[in-house]
């Protein structure tokens, strides 16, 4: 069996549930092929990669999709790059405001090691819109995905690492509807 490493970010900006972090608690620990291993992730800059670097220290995955919650958008959204950008227009979990400052001293932005395309189709096959999105933003989301590529293109044998992005509940999604877009996803690896 593979070994899927799967991210959710904790409530944010006074908010009392993540609809990522609902979400991946509705997918089954075993899918298809993969076992799953969750990671809850704060939302705070610079410190939300530090339990996902732990875990892919620690142990042998197969892949990693993180995930996030994007509100106002109107389908589920895997992300093609990562930014190295942090710019926050509403405090993270920690209080603090970065504008405009680097990731960290790489590249630009990164790009994804998943086939976005084929997880947009799987899950507009479930009957979900999905779309392929272009920037994963400049917030905590954005961090953590710029963080994650970075480590992973420094192995020898890089995983499949894609960030996806759920609408809010107030979106008109439910966590039952996002939970089966993520596990079209996860069985279009």
């Amino acid at each position: 069996m593979k070994k899927l490493l799967i991210t959710y970010f904790e409530p944010f900006g006074g908010e009392a549930v993540n609809a990522s972090m609902e979400s991946v608690r509705l997918i089954p620990d075993t899918l298809g092929s993969w076992s799953l291993v969750r990671c809850r992730v704060p939302v705070v800059f610079g410190e939300c990669a530090a339990p996902v670097l732990e875990l892919l220290e620690k142990d042998c995955f197969d892949a990693v999709i993180m995930t996030g919650q994007a509100a106002g958008r109107k389908a589920v959204t895997p992300e093609f790059f990562a930014h190295n950008l942090r710019f926050a227009r509403i405090p993270d979990n920690a209080g603090q405001t970065p504008l405009d400052e680097p990731v960290s001293d790489g590249p630009l932005a990164l790009r994804t090691t998943a086939d976005v395309r084929k997880m947009a189709g799987a899950i507009q096959d479930a009957g979900i819109p999905s779309q392929v999105s272009y920037s994963a933003g400049a917030y905590v989301c954005n961090d953590l995905y710029y963080q994650i590529l970075c480590h992973n293109q420094k192995k020898s044998s890089p995983l499949p690492v894609c960030f996806i992005h759920v609408p809010s509940a107030s979106d008109g999604f439910s966590y039952e509807k996002l939970s089966e877009a993520l596990k079209a996803a996860i069985l279009s690896l």
